[in-house]
């Protein structure tokens, strides 16, 4: 299970080539409870104008070279097909719960379906996508948040995604670490306290990187990092013997015997996941899981030094 690391500013690097058997999937079927009263079943958080442009029309904008995307949304959302339609896509196609339009400026072909009422999870979503045979069983999917903000518009998240063809799952991280003026890190709440974005607990992971002891020329494609720790910072330091034990990570040995182990609380993941086609079909198979965050990436991680 492989990573991309990237800093929450700069430039991003040239990172992803697209294929044609590369299909982006934006998951946008949440209505956006923590931004209430700005989101509402009327108005969910996908179609909130960034600039006075809809944040999921700058994020398709940014998918100009994947050569189709699916839109999955909220089974009561009747505003993101009129949106689309409206600022940017041609309406080619109609059936009860699927729409097949044709994006204007790059004539990419966009499908937008209607999840069940009974859709818990981004797994979940991606089981029905797969139900509804949209996408070609040997197609590498990229899962993307629908409300994925994109400042630049002329910024392409395939820039910054890469889906190595060997790596069962590539994941997005950013780097969302501040320090203050003399060096020194920067809790959750100073950086609140700052006027900048300050992560509730429960989004915080223990995130280890391996880096392979790798060298490789300028030209060659860069060698991502192994993810071999991804765990929750409240299971980690949950205290239930109440005893003020200082908290500590198991970590199987196996997954560090290979190159140069970096843990870190600061990295943030993205919720961007480049998954290979024998990932989608475990996904079919493993009902159980529901989350890609918090089911899929754990056992991933897990297995992946298996023989």
């Amino acid at each position: 299970m492989k990573a991309k690391n990237t800093s929450s500013g700069g430039n991003a690097q040239s990172f992803f080539t697209t294929h044609p058997r590369v299909c982006g999937v934006l998951l946008a079927g949440t209505k956006g409870s923590r931004l209430y009263p700005m989101t509402s079943a009327d108005m969910p958080k996908h179609l909130l104008p960034v600039a006075g442009f809809p944040s999921i029309l700058r994020l398709i904008q940014s998918l100009g070279n994947f050569p189709e995307l699916v839109v999955a949304v909220n089974h009561q959302d009747n505003l993101t097909l009129d949106t689309l339609v409206k600022e940017a896509c041609t309406l080619k196609e109609k059936t009860e719960d699927l729409w097949t339009l044709e994006y204007k400026e790059t004539k990419q072909k966009i499908t937008l379906l209607k999840l069940s009422e009974d859709c818990f999870g981004s797994a979940d979503a991606l089981r029905q996508v797969e139900a509804k045979n949209i996408v070609h069983p040997k197609t590498r999917v990229v899962v993307i948040p629908g409300d994925l903000v994109i400042l630049k518009r002329d910024l392409n998240l395939d820039a910054i995604v890469r889906p190595s063809n060997d790596s069962a799952c590539t994941t997005l991280l950013v780097d969302v670490g501040e320090v203050d003026e003399h060096g020194v890190p920067l809790k959750e709440s100073a950086k609140a306290k700052k006027g900048g974005l300050g992560r509730e607990e429960e989004d915080i992971e223990y995130i280890g990187l391996s880096y392979p002891k790798v060298k490789t020329s300028s030209l060659s494609p860069p060698v991502l990092p192994r993810i071999v720790l991804k765990e929750s910072k409240l299971d980690v330091e949950a205290d239930e013997d109440m005893t003020g034990s200082t908290a500590k990570l198991d970590l199987p040995k196996p997954r560090v015997h290979k190159g140069k182990l970096v843990i870190r609380t600061e990295w943030s993941d993205a919720h961007v996941y480049s998954l290979a086609p024998w990932v989608r079909e475990l996904l079919v198979e493993r009902k159980s899981i529901s989350s890609i965050q918090s089911g899929l990436l754990p056992l991933l991680v897990s297995r992946q030094f298996r023989g």
